[in-house]
């Protein structure tokens, strides 16, 4: 454990040469791109949260305006990473700048030994945006039954309080219930279990939570697991923020495979820079990854961030 990434012992074959290495990124490279997430999000769609994201932090501008002020800066952060792989010569089937699921399929059947993913992961939280009118009927519905679930009886609870009647308020109780009384304070598991009861519950108008979103929409960890070809062996390194529930089911005990995470949230900008600097360094020659990448951890750490060199 290094900080906030852990890389635990595993037998996978380190050393790591170029052409071995693609890069997959899920996140908005385009201002377009950006709206049309928040719209798809606003709309209902399953997919948006890292755009809406950055709206929540400045709920007091317009989404045009947040792109302009926050987002745009890590996009092209981003585009400069796209473009130097590709100057860099990694192949272009290789580099995949508006990464989806197949994605993830193709580049483990096509001999990459190492993944690196740029993305988002939505946690166990809920916002106001997460529930639809129809999820708040499915909720409502489900207040009526004559009796609560025996497997989570503290929803019934929430559900027949005073606030449930404004939605506003209906959803920020329940995101209480889920962040303070009933998920922060409860093992991993069962966090994760209460999040899919609620989503059982309110249906598929709810906006789902332990999940990873690419380009196509939001993946729950097992899908990205089963999305990898099952005789893949290599290295995933994941530059996703919270990542570690995600890390564990793609590691599925097997030990052909090592994961990279991240146990807390980590800065996009940083994040970026890391790829840079390794992609660098992989171009010079075959690496042990395990190696150079507590490196990078170490150069770009919180103190020594702005002061790092991207090409050293």
């Amino acid at each position: 454990m290094y900080g906030d990434i852990e890389m635990p012992f595993n037998p996978v074959e380190p050393i790591v040469y170029f052409d071995q290495v693609a890069l997959l990124i899920g996140l908005p490279l385009t201002k377009a791109a950006f709206l049309e997430d928040i719209a798809a999000k606003s709309g209902g769609a399953r997919r948006g949260d890292y755009a809406m994201g950055a709206l929540r932090r400045l709920p007091d501008r317009s989404a045009a305006e947040v792109w302009e002020v926050a987002a745009s800066t890590h996009a092209k952060l981003t585009q400069d990473l796209v473009d130097m792989a590709r100057e860099l010569n990694l192949p272009e089937k290789q580099v995949r700048h508006e990464a989806t699921l197949q994605d993830l399929t193709e580049v483990t059947e096509s001999g990459a030994r190492l993944i690196l993913i740029l993305a988002h992961w939505r946690d166990f939280e809920l916002f106001d945006d997460d529930l639809t009118d129809a999820a708040r009927k499915n909720l409502v519905a489900y207040r009526a039954a004559p009796a609560p679930a025996a497997r989570d009886p503290g929803l019934h609870a929430v559900l027949h309080s005073r606030d449930f009647e404004r939605s506003h308020n209906a959803i920020r109780s329940m995101g209480t219930w889920l962040n303070e009384d009933y998920l922060e304070c409860a093992p991993i598991h069962e966090r994760a279990d209460r999040r899919f009861f609620l989503e059982e519950i309110a249906g598929e108008n709810v906006f789902p939570g332990y999940a990873l979103e690419l380009r196509d929409g939001m993946h729950f960890a097992e899908e990205c697991a089963k999305s990898i070809a099952s005789d893949w062996a290599g290295i995933l390194d994941l530059a996703v923020c919270n990542s570690a529930e995600l890390a564990e089911v793609l590691k599925a005990e097997q030990d052909c495979r090592q994961v990279i995470t991240n146990e807390r949230l980590k800065h996009p900008a940083r994040a970026i820079r890391e790829l840079q600097w390794l992609l660098v360094q992989l171009k010079v020659g075959p690496q042990n990854y395990r190696d150079l990448r507590l490196r990078a951890h170490i150069i770009f750490s919180k103190d020594t961030l702005e002061a790092a060199p991207c090409y050293p």
